[in-house]
């Protein structure tokens, strides 16, 4: 059978990263002949694309896989697994799954159609990749974000030692893509209609010290600003002692780049900081707040806590508790601390899960307070906003009736009395984790991007109308 009769599909868990590592596959298989397939059930071959961050990761993607291979037979499908969990497991993953036709780590893309090309001949592949050197040079893609915003993966790997965290033995060293590399893809990606380009890395503040013996992160902004298709450039993931004055003040000046910094900071008091072997101080994050508020007045600051890791007393939690109030992220995820085998903090005493969550819950509950009174110093001010889906959240009783959830629990709602027919999000969220914005107009196209007036709040989200 010729490549080009074999149908694909693949199901992308993770981040952002896995998600553009699956664009990239797809547009490989494409170029040899595959043709994607809109279900499992209408393919010969299902793509599984990896995360094992976390305990919740792991088991998302071992569920999913099992899940696969449970129609395995009634579809005659086969079944190819890619990405972290392969490459941190390895022979056990085997064993225990032995339905999987071909496994496949990380790194070397394009190798993937000579792994499907096996699998489809009956052999059994188990293909795993050390990182390499460098990374790779502009793979084709193929976008499957909304075709007005797209990823864009400025480095591989981290040097960073956290002592909860797997990452560098899984993905490796540090590695930045060259500029003139990140500029072609982007230009390809404006001509294909982008609009919005989300920089990504592990730690995107530390672009180019590597490849150019210091960090041009903020030559690399400047430079994209240039693209005159791209409305809106977006940074995530920036690392605190990565985060130069040079990066701030170009973020101040040009007015592409969203006055948007996300900064996981992971804990705020020094001896979690240190059993976590996170190098910097209290004092220091919020020196560095300051100063970001002060040189981009009008920033929006979105971090990421891990609460219940080793050595995190009552005490401590409760630091945290009071960083969170003094500072007031606009946006901020809480996670529980999981256990990973091979990091350092996995020995260290642990705190039980049900005081984890206890402590997610009541950080979840005071940043919930602290967004929704920022959200509603928001009213009456006209925000750019972009449209990413038409949907009508209305009742019988007609106008719109919107809630908040939380687990299994409706936290909030509000009913308003006009409908809501398209829904977006402001400059201020980047998409998927992040707030929503509801519009309260006729149908506007998707991908549109507009000014708002911010006519009401809820704890995440706001709604507004049309300028």
């Amino acid at each position: 059978m010729n490549n080009n009769n074999y149908k694909y599909h693949i199901l992308t868990l993770g981040c952002p990263k896995n998600t553009l590592d699956s664009e990239n596959m797809s547009a490989i298989l494409e170029q040899q002949g595959y043709i994607p397939s809109g279900s499992p059930e209408e393919t010969d071959v299902v793509i599984i694309n990896t995360c094992c961050f976390i305990e919740q990761a792991r088991e998302e993607s071992i569920n999913k896989i099992l899940e696969i291979a449970q129609y395995k037979e009634d579809y005659q499908y086969k079944i190819v697994v890619t990405g972290c969990l392969p490459q941190r497991y390895k022979d056990e993953i085997q064993k225990e799954i032995p339905e999987v036709d071909g496994w496949m780590g990380l790194e070397d893309l394009s190798r993937i159609e000579k792994v499907l090309r096996e699998v489809m001949e009956g052999k059994e592949v188990k293909a795993y990749y050390n990182p390499a050197p460098l990374i790779y040079e502009p793979l084709p893609r193929k976008i499957s974000t909304p075709s007005h915003y797209a990823y864009l993966k400025i480095a591989e790997g981290c040097n960073h030692s956290c002592s909860f965290c797997v990452i560098p033995s899984i993905r490796g060293k540090y590695r930045s893509r060259s500029i003139e590399s990140l500029l072609q893809e982007s230009r390809d990606l404006a001509a294909q209609g982008v609009k919005e380009l989300i920089l990504i890395a592990q730690d995107t503040t530390l672009y180019g010290v590597d490849l150019y013996g210091k960090r041009k992160l903020a030559e690399l902004l400047q430079r994209l600003t240039e693209i005159e298709e791209l409305k809106w450039l977006r940074l995530m993931y920036a690392y605190p002692t990565s985060l130069g004055d040079d990066v701030l003040k170009v973020m101040a000046k040009e007015e592409k780049i969203c006055k948007y910094l996300d900064i996981p900071l992971q804990h705020s008091h020094p001896e979690v900081l240190k059993k976590m072997g996170r190098p910097f101080r209290p004092d220091q994050i919020e020196g560095l707040i300051y100063k970001i508020r002060e040189t981009i007045p009008e920033v929006t600051l979105r971090t990421a806590f891990i609460v219940g890791h080793p050595g995190e007393t009552p005490e401590r939690f409760q630091h945290l508790m009071d960083f969170v109030e003094k500072m007031k992220f606009y946006n901020t995820g809480v996670f529980t601390y999981s256990p990973e085998e091979d990091t350092p903090s996995f020995k260290m005493k642990k705190i039980s899960k049900k005081e984890s969550r206890k402590r997610r819950d009541m950080l979840m509950e005071l940043s919930a307070k602290i967004s929704q009174k920022l959200r509603e110093e928001k009213i009456g001010r006209i925000i750019p906003a972009v449209v990413e889906e038409n949907q009508t959240f209305d009742n019988e009783e007609g106008g719109t009736v919107l809630m908040d959830v939380v687990g299994d629990e409706i936290t909030d709602i509000i009913r308003l009395p006009e409908k809501t027919r398209s829904m977006g999000r402001t400059v201020m969220d980047a998409p998927e984790i992040d707030g929503a914005l509801y519009i309260l107009e006729d149908e506007i196209p998707p991908g549109s991007f507009i000014n708002v007036k911010i006519t009401d709040a809820r704890p995440y989200d706001l709604i507004g109308r049309r300028e």
